[in-house]
């Protein structure tokens, strides 16, 4: 028993001393920096980033004359493509989720920080007409997750850029 506790103890340190972080645990490097966030017919990601820098006490810019940095999302757009299809039944087996938005980081006098990019992320979701319900459940996760992913690429990229 002592020796387990004493390897995991001894693994916990070894695994924090060469910098390995759970994902999403890792702190933004944003701390001083005033972001703007501007969303054209993207709000649901836009929401997300909020939510991710309030939670790292980032703070916001009231407006984009006070901020360092501007965040402009822009075009979000969940699609659905049939992958497979049950040749039987003509009733699709599975189909593919992707997730598109665009942005750009600038200063606040519209000089790129920046390349401007698109973010794009796919997952595929197996279909069982029995079970509607579920996976119309694990349908809606997979997007959350979709849009998580693509909050923490957009707060990466961020990151990366010198803002001052």
């Amino acid at each position: 028993m002592k020796r387990t506790v004493a390897f995991i103890t001894a693994l916990v340190f070894l695994l924090s001393g060469c910098g390995f972080h759970l994902k999403g645990s890792r702190p933004l490097q944003l701390q001083n920096a005033k972001i703007f966030l501007k969303s054209n017919m993207a709000r649901a990601i836009t929401t997300e980033i909020q939510r991710q820098l309030e939670i790292h006490e980032i703070p916001l810019a009231a407006t984009p004359q006070e901020a360092e940095a501007i965040v402009t999302l822009n075009n979000e757009r969940f699609d659905r493509r049939v992958l497979s299809v049950d040749p039987r039944t003509g009733k699709w087996r599975e189909f593919e989720l992707s997730y598109e938005v665009d942005f750009a980081i600038d200063r606040p006098d519209g000089a790129p920080l920046a390349k401007r990019g698109t973010i794009q992320i796919s997952r595929d979701l197996a279909f069982d007409e029995t079970a509607v319900i579920s996976k119309f459940e694990e349908e809606n996760l997979l997007r959350g997750e979709m849009m998580k992913d693509a909050a923490e690429t957009v707060l990466r990229r961020l990151e990366r850029v010198k803002v001052r």
